[in-house]
């Protein structure tokens, strides 16, 4: 059984990104420290999300 942190690991390896919203880090005081090494920021998810889906990309969105 891998922990989420091997499963990251193990998909960030097979080329999937992991990214996290420099906007929303700074509205939840949350530290770059505190994130995942495997990840990169961007400055805004949501613009993130919309340059990408303007190139051919999908989005899938879990959970909440």
């Amino acid at each position: 059984r891998c922990t989420v942190q091997e499963q990251i690991k193990m998909h960030a390896a097979k080329g999937v990104s992991f990214v996290a919203c420099e906007f929303s880090l700074k509205e939840r005081n949350v530290s770059k420290d505190d994130i995942i090494m495997e990840a990169n920021f961007v400055r805004s998810g949501a613009l993130e999300i919309v340059t990408k889906q303007k190139k051919g990309w999908s989005y899938l969105k879990a959970g909440f």
